[in-house]
């Protein structure tokens, strides 16, 4: 008879115990599930941030490649560039390059050129850089009897913004760039 009782007394609780075992099981996957929600918006996070750092860096090398970057700084910055992040020939992005700023100018002296550097054949004779041919002061000397070259070395200060309407996220990249140009076009938009 004692044994009955005592039966009858733990029949409730195992069930009971395995309510618990079932609520902290429950707990744990609830736990698991938003932390793994919030490692992927983390990770889309730093891939939207990747992303556009490489479209603003892609942005800046292009615009610094092109020859209006020198001769018409106020057209590239007027002009978005589009970024094609997935290849498929569509541009997905589209960057904003802000007005390049020229901080320093400086004209190269005939005697640091070398004619066997590539960049500094056409500083020694009458074209510059781009290839335009130049022609300094009214009497059409060349200014190399000032000891002066074609060329000037110039640096500028040039930034890329990109901002995403739907995620409201914006991103500006700023990059210093050193650029050997004609002395004309460089001193016309270096001031």
């Amino acid at each position: 008879m004692i044994r009955s009782s005592l039966y009858r007394a733990q029949r409730g609780a195992s069930a009971l115990v395995a309510l618990v075992f079932l609520v902290i099981v429950a707990f744990v996957v609830l736990t698991a599930y938003r932390l793994s929600g919030q490692q992927l918006m983390l990770a889309g996070n730093a891939q939207s941030r990747a992303q556009a750092l490489a479209a603003t860096n892609f942005a800046l090398e292009r615009t610094i490649s092109t020859v209006d970057f020198l001769r018409t700084p106020a057209v590239v910055a007027a002009t978005p560039v589009g970024v094609d992040i997935d290849g498929n020939g569509a541009d997905d992005l589209d960057v904003t390059v802000g007005m390049p700023v020229c901080y320093r100018l400086r004209v190269v002296p005939q005697a640091e050129l070398d004619e066997r550097r590539a960049g500094d054949v056409g500083c020694i004779g009458g074209a510059g850089p781009a290839g335009s041919t130049l022609v300094i002061g009214a009497s059409g000397g060349a200014s190399g009897a000032t000891g002066e070259s074609q060329c000037a070395d110039s640096e500028w200060n040039i930034s890329a913004t990109y901002a995403d309407a739907v995620t409201g996220s914006a991103l500006t990249v700023n990059q210093g760039v050193a650029v050997r140009a004609d002395r004309i076009d460089a001193a016309n938009n270096c001031t």
